[in-house]
């Protein structure tokens, strides 16, 4: 059943193949004409990781999904499918843009390596976090209205944010003087993992909900 459905996907991102070679090639120049060479790694796993909308997307595409739930497939195999594959897909899309980073970084002979492993590491909980807030709310509004309460939803957390800042800074706190190295990159960079992945548990929780109650 999942592995019927992850096959689909596959399939899907295959027709989509000329579409994943544009944004390789788009991140090599990048890196390669940039000093950020990190920036490949979360431009790559980004665009990873979201694709799993679009296969949502064309699931429901000409009422796909009512002819999709006839065959011997539950609702739940379904999210079950769409959290796999964002984070298969993420994965190993954070894989290649590691190798080209790397491989750029050493053509380059830069100095300062544990930076890009430090990035590269950073950007897996934020992948996460964007499939874990992006599969529900697909499912919850569909193609062009799902877009737009995605960017609603990174707006409000901007806004959040940026409040959270004044306020600190309003009360006395220099930010610039909050330093990450007094907890530890590596913790730091760990606990964003859990974080993300009890985030993605809930997520989860959400997306079943959502679907059980969608009609077809």
């Amino acid at each position: 059943m999942i592995k019927g459905l992850f096959i689909k996907d596959l399939r899907l991102m295959m027709v989509q193949r000329s579409f994943f070679l544009l944004i390789v090639l788009m991140g090599l120049f990048i890196g390669v004409f940039t000093e950020n060479v990190s920036f490949i790694i979360g431009y790559l796993t980004f665009a990873g990781g979201i694709f799993t909308v679009t296969t949502m997307s064309y699931d429901e595409f000409d009422n796909g999904n009512a002819y999709l739930f006839t065959l011997p497939i539950t609702r739940k195999g379904y999210v079950v499918e769409k959290y796999i594959f964002g984070m298969t897909i993420g994965i190993t899309s954070w894989i290649i843009a590691m190798i080209m980073s790397i491989t750029i970084y050493m053509i380059k002979g830069g100095s300062i390596f544990n930076e890009i492993v430090m990035s590269g590491l950073s950007v897996i909980p934020a992948m996460i976090f964007i499939v874990s807030v992006m599969i529900p709310i697909q499912l919850k509004f569909g193609g062009e209205r799902g877009r737009v309460a995605v960017l609603a939803l990174l707006g409000a957390m901007m806004a959040i944010g940026i409040s959270i800042v004044n306020i600190l800074t309003n009360s006395g706190v220099s930010i610039s003087s909050i330093n990450i190295s007094d907890i530890g990159m590596n913790m730091a960079i760990l606990l964003f993992t859990i974080i993300s992945f009890i985030i993605m548990g809930i997520s989860y929780i959400i997306s079943v909900g959502v679907i059980k109650r969608k009609e077809f």
